[in-house]
């Protein structure tokens, strides 16, 4: 879907070092599926483990939301991963308030879909292919001179 086509947009670029004057932030602005949630919560979960690229390169690269979900197996791609202490989280309040700030923040400007990217305060919605995103940086930087 549109987050797998920004991600391996985003993941490439970085690779190349086209990101290294950029902070890519993660946000989370999921649909109101239930499937959908719990895949951002179990990222944020993995993030305090400190496996949060993994986990959300995982999830983007496997996760199908009109498929039904195997995050078991999921999460146990992540191998530094202690599924215990990801359980433990998953039970706790800090995800679901993770992504509520995050939906808000994605109503706030104005945004209905994921995923969202925001560069110098604008807002793209949906997946920018490679190239839209290198013009988009390029022409950014160059304002910003």
């Amino acid at each position: 879907g549109y987050c797998r086509t920004l991600f391996a947009s985003i993941d490439s670029m970085a690779a190349e070092g086209a990101l290294s004057e950029w902070a890519v932030e993660w946000r989370h602005y999921p649909s109101l599926s239930v499937g959908s949630r719990l895949a951002a919560s179990i990222v944020e979960c993995a993030s305090l483990q400190s496996q949060r690229l993994a986990m959300h390169h995982a999830m983007i690269s496997t996760y199908d939301s009109s498929a039904a979900p195997v995050f078991a197996e999921i999460v146990r791609s992540v191998s530094s991963l202690n599924s215990a202490e990801l359980g433990q989280c998953l039970a706790r309040e800090e995800p679901a308030t993770r992504l509520r700030e995050d939906s808000v923040s994605a109503t706030r400007i104005g945004s209905v879909r994921t995923p969202l990217v925001v560069i110098d305060g604008m807002a793209f919605d949906g997946a920018l292919p490679r190239n839209t995103l290198r013009r988009v940086l390029r022409a950014v930087r160059r304002d910003a001179k």
